[in-house]
């Protein structure tokens, strides 16, 4: 319920989706961390619990994002239990997403990176 007001226009709607999300990441961070987690980095919303697997669009990962920075700064040096699976996913990738995307996507978003920060070098 939470995932599809962040779909909604109205800001007051998903912003109290992306709130309920930190709630219940407050209480149960174990569980719903590596699904965030997974979702922003693969555009891929996975519920094992459920056998639910949603595809999601780029305005729910970057939803999902803002939850996820909150999750951060609520839980403090709790945080450090997953820093591994966030620079993983974050940093890195997830190897599942290049099963999502083509090659020549990849090849885009890798050239536009490159030409993004070797343009702020040179500034």
């Amino acid at each position: 319920l939470a995932i599809s007001t962040l779909r909604d226009t109205e800001s007051y709607v998903y912003l109290a989706g992306i709130q309920t999300i930190v709630a219940i990441a407050d209480v149960k961070p174990q569980s719903v961390l590596p699904i965030i987690i997974f979702a922003i980095s693969t555009g891929v919303l996975k519920l094992n619990g459920i056998s639910l697997t949603t595809k999601i669009d780029e305005n729910d990962r970057v939803k999902l994002a803002e939850a996820l920075f909150f999750i951060i700064r609520r839980r403090g040096k709790a945080i450090n239990h997953y820093v591994t699976q966030l620079l993983g996913s974050m940093i890195y990738g997830n190897p599942k997403v290049e099963q999502l995307q083509s090659q020549s996507e990849v090849s885009v978003i890798q050239t536009q990176t490159h030409d993004y920060f070797m343009a702020r070098a040179e500034d």
